[in-house]
């Protein structure tokens, strides 16, 4: 009776020990977050192409996302220094986060070529989010964007690498380069690359002083729809871009109240956007006479947005030349130390100092 029992648990100990080998581990898989939604995807990453990628997990239909909607993919087998890296990036930690992505790319042995084109392509984002805070690393950005562009055009991350692009030829001044990369990214099929384009053209436009032909642009955005929350953004860009050509024309009091409006309405966590449009309608109240509400405008940006470095920089300029007009040189010294301090290569740290 008892070596029957021993048989039988023994039976069932083998069975569990085969099931448990036979199914494959839920960690063996690649791992998919979507753009403002916090649960993963688990599944095989494939298909992959500059408008989507496909998910194909263990159980169910395979799963197309657009490649606008990719937050962040966790690669299976991917080095245990990416997520240290991204958790660098995330806090601003630049430098660290670059040497753990160069770690990670010298010691994959993933053959997964989607993961070594993604370690590139995150050296090279890191490098342009410091040359917008840094004009001695604008070249070497460039040079790297440029570089992944030409040789992963069909990887889901080719318009994010286009965006970085062009938003550094744009700070730069460089329109006539910003403008073919913006045509690039209005080339996709994806609505909300098609709004994005339009938003920069309008972008370069305001720059070149064509503010009329801006803000039809503008206006035209914000006639499309705009259900998604990625489509949404862009509306509040646009929004914001429709501000900047109010201010441009001096209707400051009008310009005020559409800043106020996308600070009001924008996602809460879309700080990028937010701080540009708390450091124009600084600049907006500035222009207007109303110096200390402009000071409440750009302090938001130096104590809310500490990530956002260009426009972070220029609202400490902006601090230190107000509080020095106010007649508060403790807190103009303040901001004028923050600025050489954290931004020292900046465009308004050298005009600070008279370069």
């Amino acid at each position: 009776m008892k070596r029957n029992k021993l048989q039988r648990t023994s039976y069932f100990f083998v069975l569990i020990c085969f099931s448990i080998l036979a199914t494959p581990s839920i960690h063996a898989a690649d791992k998919v977050t979507r753009k403002g939604d916090t649960r993963t995807l688990l599944g095989k990453v494939q298909n992959v192409t500059r408008k989507s990628i496909t998910v194909k997990s263990k159980l169910g239909q395979p799963k197309i996302i657009p490649s606008s909607d990719v937050e962040k993919i966790i690669w299976d087998g991917e080095p245990v220094s990416i997520k240290q890296a991204r958790i660098y990036e995330s806090n601003g930690a630049f430098d660290k986060a670059i040497e753990k992505y160069k770690n990670a790319a010298s010691s994959n042995k993933s053959s997964n070529p989607l993961l070594k084109t993604d370690i590139q392509f995150f050296i090279a984002r890191i490098i342009a989010k410091q040359a917008m805070g840094d004009v001695t690393k604008q070249k070497s950005a460039i040079v790297k964007l440029e570089a992944f562009r030409k040789s992963n055009p069909t990887s889901f991350r080719f318009y994010e690498s286009l965006t970085l692009l062009g938003e550094l030829y744009l700070s730069n001044k460089q329109y006539d380069k910003a403008r073919p990369v913006f045509l690039q990214i209005g080339n996709s099929p994806l609505p909300v690359h098609q709004m994005q384009a339009k938003s920069a053209e309008a972008k370069i436009l305001l720059a070149k002083g064509k503010t009329t032909e801006a803000l039809a642009i503008y206006n035209t955005i914000l006639r499309m729809p705009a259900q998604k929350p990625l489509q949404k953004k862009q509306h509040f860009a646009a929004l914001l871009g429709k501000a900047n050509c109010l201010q441009k024309s001096k209707k400051y009091t009008e310009a005020i109240k559409v800043f106020e409006e996308v600070i009001a309405k924008a996602a809460e966590d879309d700080l990028a956007l937010k701080a540009e449009a708390w450091l124009r309608e600084g600049d907006t109240l500035r222009l207007s006479g109303r110096t200390k509400e402009a000071v409440l405008s750009y302090l938001h940006v130096d104590l809310l947005c500490p990530l956002q470095h260009a426009m972070r920089a220029e609202a400490l300029y902006q601090l230190s030349q107000l509080f020095e007009t106010l007649g508060d040189s403790t807190n103009a010294l303040r901001s004028s130390g923050k600025l050489t301090g954290d931004y020292p290569q900046s465009v308004w740290a050298k005009k600070l100092s008279g370069q």
